[in-house]
């Protein structure tokens, strides 16, 4: 009942509530006037209308799926295809904030990377905590969610009753 009651108010009034509620798997971030960052704990807290601004940030642990990778495989011929998935938390969510505009989209961009990149999981796991060290974010594992070898086979196009070889470079 309480809950609607807000929900209610929050969308009569919109943005000049003196009050926000941080839920308890949240971390709220006050700017006032654009200069001053605040960390708000979960629970009831003031705020002034049009002077403070509040973002809220999830602290919970989240799992994210980078892109797909073509690589080169470990033999002449065959090509190795990655993905990795990442679970993260965010530890200062202001940190973060000044460090990430959008945080999810750039767990994916650095699991799609360091899949590529890393020959093991363990060595994708050192240089990604390396990459956002000291920004706010904790990064628990680095698993590949698919990482397969298969054999590649070149493109042959029949001309005039003859197979003959395309030039791989006609493709890019």
């Amino acid at each position: 009942m309480i809950s609607q009651l807000l929900e209610a108010l929050r969308q009569l009034f919109g943005a000049s509530l003196p009050w926000i509620v941080v839920p308890p798997w949240c971390v709220g971030v006050r700017v006032r006037l654009g200069r001053r960052a605040a960390r708000l704990e979960s629970g009831f807290h003031f705020r002034i209308p049009l002077l403070d601004q509040v973002q809220l940030v999830s602290t919970r642990t989240r799992y994210v799926s980078g892109q797909p990778v073509t690589i080169q495989g470990s033999r002449p011929g065959y090509a190795r295809t990655r993905c990795a998935t990442v679970s993260f938390a965010v530890v200062d969510p202001i940190a973060a904030l000044l460090r990430f505009a959008d945080l999810v989209h750039m767990m994916q961009a650095l699991a799609t990377l360091h899949s590529g990149d890393a020959e093991t999981e363990a060595e994708a796991l050192v240089a990604l905590r390396a990459e956002v060290e000291g920004h706010g974010v904790e990064v628990h594992s680095f698993k590949y969610s698919e990482n397969v070898e298969v054999r590649a086979f070149r493109l042959m196009q029949q001309t005039a009753g003859l197979w003959v070889q395309r030039d791989p470079d006609e493709y890019r």
